[in-house]
């Protein structure tokens, strides 16, 4: 039995979760949290023991290489080497502790998320930050938590560009992931990861219609007729 408890949740109660009445997803971070092996695996017999039907695994390697860029000061091509490889040893670690992948896990990475409506919301996004008003300030704030997480020394063009970076997650967090593959459509609308922190709360706000009214009306998140939620775990035993 995993020893992954339940912190808190947001959008869908706690109680779903465990009565297994969603399939469950995560992305991978290249953090310190990941990179521990048993945190990972224990994160993973969790999720298998508590989804619906399915579970999805997203390692992004294509963003791992972001953060390598810009917090670490790789060159670009490195940046995308580093990337990608940090991606196929993250699947490995998966297949070898599993003894391949179970039939009832996906593992994807960021572009095979990238449908039809994960890039029109990205694009409105985008579009909304550029406007540098109410949106764009609460992406700052965001971004500039995040480096000061990785004592890094905050700028407005530093704090830019990790807050791009943290757009393209965040159609993940609107609305339930839909993925098509071998097994046909299907539909992932909690999100699980070890701790809730200004962009969740950015995403449930969105998602809510609170701050940005307008702009959740753009993302068309009322015509979502499955909710989705993001549910912050922890190890047994952690604070």
């Amino acid at each position: 039995m995993s020893m992954i408890e339940i912190r808190e949740t947001l959008g869908l109660p706690a109680e779903e979760i465990l009565a297994k009445r969603h399939n469950l997803w995560f992305g991978v971070s290249d953090t310190p949290w990941f990179n521990d092996r048993t945190r990972l695996l224990q994160l993973i017999f969790w999720t298998l023991e508590h989804t619906r039907q399915n579970a999805l695994v997203c390692i992004p390697g294509r963003l791992f290489a972001v953060n390598y860029f810009h917090i670490d000061r790789m060159s670009r091509a490195r940046a995308l080497y580093c990337g990608f490889m940090r991606e196929r040893q993250f699947r490995g670690i998966i297949e070898a502790e599993l003894g391949g992948i179970p039939d009832r896990m996906l593992i994807v990475d960021y572009d095979d998320l990238l449908d039809p409506q994960f890039v029109r919301r990205r694009k409105i996004l985008y579009h909304a930050f550029s406007e540098e008003g109410p949106f764009y300030r609460r992406v700052i704030d965001v971004a500039g938590e995040y480096l000061r997480a990785r004592k890094r020394t905050v700028t407005t063009k530093f704090a830019e560009a990790i807050a791009l970076y943290q757009l393209q997650e965040l159609p993940m967090f609107l609305a339930p992931i839909r993925f098509k593959g071998e097994f046909g459509h299907m539909t992932f609308p909690a999100a699980v990861y070890p701790g809730l922190g200004p962009f969740d709360r950015l995403a449930r706000d969105l998602v809510e219609g609170w701050e940005f009214p307008n702009l959740s009306m753009a993302l068309r998140i009322p015509e979502v007729a499955e909710p989705c939620g993001i549910v912050s775990v922890k190890l047994a035993g952690e604070p």
